[in-house]
């Protein structure tokens, strides 16, 4: 359903998302990991960062998924447990929020153009007009160029708007 907020989310899973090798998931031996440990940690998250932006060492986790994300991109995270895509989806929230510098270098690295952040903007739209129109989505009134030109910010707004509704539904 929220594919493609996977898909970026894929980016930053620091420890879910471990492939087995010529496997067709991925391991799940790390969905366990306390993210939010992570999160609270500025020496860990910047370290996870470090590795995905490719500019610091990376602990075998981090090397592991590091060589993964181009896969789970081009395939919408299709090899992802639930637990993973769930994973996903807190890890986007919470850089997007509170590290968006560190969005916008990963976007820049992992997605530089623009493909995955506009089928990211796309579902979006799609969920928030249906939403709003009360399960009728009409996703065509947005126009194909607008989305092309979406920023980063807009992509985090977006994030943050998904994140606040997912929370009410809770």
């Amino acid at each position: 359903m929220f594919s493609n907020i996977v898909i970026l989310g894929a980016v930053l899973l620091c420890c879910t998302l471990q492939a087995a090798v010529n496997g067709a998931e991925y391991d799940t031996k790390y969905d366990n990991v306390d993210l939010d440990e992570i999160f609270r940690s500025t020496r860990l998250l910047n370290n996870y960062m470090n590795c995905l932006k490719k500019v610091g060492p990376c602990t075998p986790e981090g090397k592991e998924l590091k060589e993964n994300l181009p896969d789970a991109l081009a395939n919408d995270c299709a090899k992802c447990s639930d637990k993973q895509k769930a994973g996903a989806s807190k890890v986007i929230h919470f850089i997007v929020e509170n590290r968006r510098d560190d969005f916008g270098a990963l976007e820049k690295l992992y997605d530089p153009s623009g493909e995955f952040r506009r089928k990211y903007l796309d579902e979006q739209m799609h969920f928030r007009l249906h939403r709003e129109e009360g399960g009728s989505a009409a996703v065509e009134e947005k126009s194909p160029a607008s989305e092309s030109e979406a920023t980063t910010e807009e992509a985090a707004a977006a994030a943050q708007d998904h994140g606040q509704s997912a929370e009410g539904r809770r």
